[in-house]
């Protein structure tokens, strides 16, 4: 299991198709869930896992049934606090041991997660930060924004993974920003 958190716009979500292309090229099933359309009530919760399971099911029977476990990505956890309890405790420890779980959310996982013995063991937490000056660099690269332009785009962005794609599509647009006289870089 993995709980992975940061602030909106960090990369959460873009990390957890990622998982999802990848998962599903290992031949494991994926089930993608957004908290936000859920309802946070455990048979909520449970009707969307099965209504999401049971389309990749009926998809996994016709390719000749070679599921391998299922990989459950929830994004917007922190939609879901209301049955955190319920999470920990009922849901998650009756899926299959080959089954992964990764819940994404704003939040730090619950105290609980960390420091009961059984979970501690299982759970991996990891902190989505903002990026250095050389990943924001290759981000802006990656993007087409030209060497000129990226030192400004750098400063304004902050580390920031979602305002520096909206300032390199901005650049690409041929509007490059520039820092405000009010709010300095």
């Amino acid at each position: 299991m993995l709980f992975v958190h940061g602030p909106g716009g960090i990369g959460k979500t873009t990390l957890l198709l990622e998982m999802r292309a990848r998962a599903s090229a290992a031949g494991r099933i994926t089930v993608l869930l957004d908290g936000s359309e859920i309802d946070p009530s455990p048979d909520g919760f449970s009707q969307a896992v099965e209504t999401a399971d049971a389309a990749h099911a009926a998809q996994d029977a016709r390719a000749g049934g070679r599921r391998r476990g299922t990989v459950l990505l929830v994004d917007g956890y922190e939609q879901l606090g209301a049955i955190d309890g319920w999470m920990r405790q009922d849901f998650v420890p009756s899926l299959p041991a080959q089954d992964v779980v990764v819940l994404a959310g704003r939040e730090p996982p619950a105290a609980a997660w960390r420091t009961d013995p059984g979970w501690r063991q299982v759970v991996a937490v990891h902190s989505l930060e903002h990026l250095d000056e050389v990943d924001s660099a290759d981000l802006l690269a990656r993007a087409g924004v030209a060497v000129p332009d990226r030192r400004r785009l750098l400063e304004l962005g902050r580390g920031h993974p979602l305002a520096l794609a909206l300032l390199a599509d901005a650049a690409q647009g041929g509007a490059v920003p520039i820092a405000s006289p009010t709010h300095p870089t």
